[in-house]
């Protein structure tokens, strides 16, 4: 099994080794303390943590290990959870024939005339 070293040497200063956890937070100090180097060194775009010279950047940004995070999330075509677009919903059109149309409407006149019929009348 591969050792695995936990401190990163700070950019600004080789005699620096500092544990990866807190390196945002060293760079910080070391950049207001180190001006001159500050202004001749710039940052990754990928990951904020690789500071180096400026002439060093655009061969870094080629073989950048934190790219790849950034490129397959900007390239990423696969939707993993569907589509999350509005619903949309259809309601189902009734199949109507003439021949129910008629049945239907002379039920609801015998109902009605029944319902008449069967109602007490009341007295005038």
């Amino acid at each position: 099994m591969a050792h695995h070293n936990p401190y990163v040497e700070c950019p600004y200063d080789v005699a620096h080794q500092v544990p990866k956890l807190r390196m945002q937070i060293h760079l910080i100090k070391c950049r207001k303390n180190n001006p001159h180097l500050a202004k001749l060194m710039k940052s990754c775009p990928f990951n904020a943590t690789h500071i180096m010279p400026e002439r060093e950047l655009n061969l870094h940004l080629q073989c950048c290990t934190d790219r790849c995070l950034i490129e397959g999330q900007k390239y990423n075509c696969k939707q993993d959870h569907g589509d999350l677009g509005n619903p949309t919903f259809h309601a189902p059109i009734p199949k109507e024939t003439w021949d129910d149309r008629e049945c239907e409407e002379q039920s609801h006149m015998v109902g009605a005339h029944q319902n008449q019929e069967s109602r007490p009348r009341s007295p005038r």
